[in-house]
């Protein structure tokens, strides 16, 4: 909860990840204490807030059907989390009374374009080569790549959903959800939150590297709360700051070891009290 990206992003920027993973991790918890039936209800509730969260609820439906002994009870807890999935997503839509009409903005961010999205650059990257050299190329090449890179997200989650009965629940999401953000054809940087978040609860040793750390630095400098990267302003007004403050440094510090070396002034004991007898 202290990591820089976390501080800066879902507090500074209240974007809907501090939702979706508050509720993503309390319904991963609950399927982990043996609590399955509020799981469900929680990790539907986290995916109708952002619909890659549906990803933590099938992993954690997979280990908790797996944990079962026997075909009848393995095919009775899936029935069981199939119905409680689907019951909360009908119950909180009705209850919200703003009808289905949010499935078609799940392709609104397909519409835009983020530098930190690779296959999205690359199909950039190929454009330009084919405008430069006056190549007529069809389809687009950000589109062919876009779909290639959808297609290699879901097969590598697929991929760790797969394995999540060996992995467990918290790990198999955290790394199914970085494949999706890594191909993804739009990608912020809080995007990487969603597997970083459930991969500090069961790996926060390989987290904690030097390596890591100096990635989550460069990354909030790259990408701010509002998705933009920093402009001219910016970086003048940090360089300016940054140099205020290590004058600032510098010049108490001077001022510390002037006061160290200065020679304390000797004690004044003054003229001694005489004797006094009873």
């Amino acid at each position: 909860s202290l990591n820089p990206l976390v501080l800066a992003h879902l507090v500074g920027g209240a974007h809907n990840e501090a939702l979706m993973l508050g509720l993503m991790m309390a319904g991963l918890v609950a399927c982990r204490s043996g609590r399955w039936v509020l799981g469900v209800v929680l990790l539907t509730c986290a995916a109708l807030v952002k619909a890659p969260a549906a990803v933590a609820l099938g992993c954690a439906a997979l280990v908790t059907v797996a944990g079962q002994t026997g075909w009848w009870r393995r095919l009775g807890r899936a029935a069981g989390v199939l119905l409680t999935a689907v019951g909360t997503l009908v119950l909180t839509v009705t209850l919200c009374g703003l009808g289905w009409g949010w499935l078609d903005t799940l392709r609104t961010p397909t519409h835009s374009y983020t530098p930190m999205s690779l296959t999205t650059d690359v199909g950039r990257l190929l454009r330009w080569i084919g405008t430069e050299a006056g190549w007529v190329i069809t389809p687009d090449p950000v589109t062919v790549m876009r779909t290639i890179g959808t297609l290699a997200g879901l097969c590598g989650a697929l991929y760790f959903l797969a394995r999540a009965p060996r992995l467990g629940a918290e790990r198999s999401t955290a790394l199914a959800l970085l494949a999706l953000v890594v191909c993804a054809p739009a990608v912020q940087g809080w995007y990487l939150l969603w597997g970083a978040v459930p991969l500090a609860t069961v790996a926060w040793r390989a987290l904690a590297d030097a390596r890591i750390k100096a990635a989550v630095v460069v990354l909030v400098l790259m990408v701010f709360p509002s998705g933009r990267g920093p402009t001219v302003t910016d970086v003048v007004g940090v360089v300016l700051g940054g140099l205020a403050i290590l004058l600032w440094m510098a010049w108490t510090s001077q001022r510390a070891r002037d006061a160290e070396l200065q020679p304390s002034p000797r004690p004044s004991y003054g003229e001694a009290a005489p004797l006094r007898f009873p």
